[in-house]
């Protein structure tokens, strides 16, 4: 009767750990709109794949998961990062967020409707150089009198310098909550050493590059409840797809994951194995992946893939449309008019 009743109760209590298995596999082409502008939806087109996430799993849970070949058992540190679940699915979305905007404006600048102008600060560290002259906002447009165009550029003039060294920095101010590059300020920063590297400067902002849009109508992408940046790649794409007549995929599902830079670079991505099982049960025999995963990674995805699915690893947007165009696809057509 006791074994009976701690079997029942081993059903219903929870454990500090989290199943991590294949997810869904969502199309973009069905998540992209443009508020009265021109689109040409894909018949098939870019997908992205997801992990599903399980947590906290029962003990039956637990004994299942170790048992299944296609599900990971991980700490709930692991996953959480020292977040509470709620603080945790906030930062998800948030990244998620992030990451449509940046897709969205990549590809708006590939069609030649959207420039890189400058290093709009996101995040400031507390009592840091950075936060003594800078606001959220903000858009840096030149260092020591060099025009500056991208978050990259800004990082590798501040990398370039030594700790100590006087910084001047040329901003745009948010000006009715909008960036006005006609309403600009003069500051300078004396650059700290970092902690982490001793010798090299520390600054204390994170930055994104900052666009000007001139695409006349909204790009919408409706990402739902997932979260996460790693779909950047994939979004990036098809918005490229939706916004130009033609199949960037020759009319084939195509699937894709990473982040998307605001440079065009495509960055690593967690649970790739999972990806590979999720793509592996759709049509897709085409997956881009990062080039920056880890060699063990990209063994263990290929395993898993199989013969009936290539997987194929990109450093940027122009291998991966490369990658497609030579899969059979078709090369982006003029943009949608802007007037329709």
């Amino acid at each position: 009767m006791v074994a009976a009743g701690l079997a029942i109760g081993s059903a219903f209590v929870r454990l500090p750990y989290y199943a991590l298995g294949a997810g869904s596999v969502r199309p973009t082409g069905e998540l992209i709109s443009v508020d009265g502008g021109g689109l040409y939806p894909p018949t098939a087109g870019v997908a992205f794949p997801t992990v599903s996430v399980s947590g906290r799993v029962t003990v039956w849970g637990l004994l299942a998961a170790w048992f299944d070949d296609e599900t990971d058992v991980v700490k709930e540190e692991v996953v959480l990062q020292g977040r509470t679940p709620a603080q945790s699915q906030e930062y998800n979305y948030r990244q998620m967020d992030d990451a449509k905007t940046v897709a969205m404006k990549v590809a708006l600048a590939e069609l030649g409707q959207a420039e890189g102008t400058g290093a709009q600060v996101i995040e400031l560290v507390p009592d840091s150089p950075a936060a003594a002259v800078l606001r959220p906002g903000d858009v840096v447009i030149e260092v020591a009198g060099t025009p500056v165009s991208s978050s990259t550029e800004l990082v590798n003039q501040i990398t370039s310098r030594l700790p100590g060294d006087a910084v001047e920095l040329r901003v745009a101010r948010l000006v009715e909550g909008a960036v006005d590059r006609e309403v600009t300020e003069t500051v300078t920063a004396t650059l700290a050493e970092s902690e982490e590297k001793p010798g090299s400067a520390f600054f204390g902002v994170r930055v994104q590059t900052y666009f000007e849009v001139t695409f006349p109508h909204e790009v919408i992408i409706d990402s739902g409840q997932v979260g996460g940046p790693s779909a950047g790649l994939a979004f990036t794409l098809g918005v490229l797809d939706s916004l130009t007549p033609g199949e960037l995929t020759g009319g084939e599902p195509v699937a894709a994951t990473g982040t998307m830079g605001p440079d065009g670079t495509v960055g690593a991505i967690g649970g790739l194995p999972h990806k590979v099982d999720a793509v592996r049960r759709t049509d897709a025999d085409l997956f881009l992946v990062p080039d920056t995963q880890s060699p063990a990674e990209l063994d263990e995805a290929r395993r898993r893939a199989g013969d009936d699915l290539e997987i194929v690893t990109v450093h940027d947007l122009d291998e991966a449309v490369a990658a497609i165009l030579a899969h059979g696809g078709q090369a982006p057509g003029p943009l949608a008019s802007a007037s329709s």
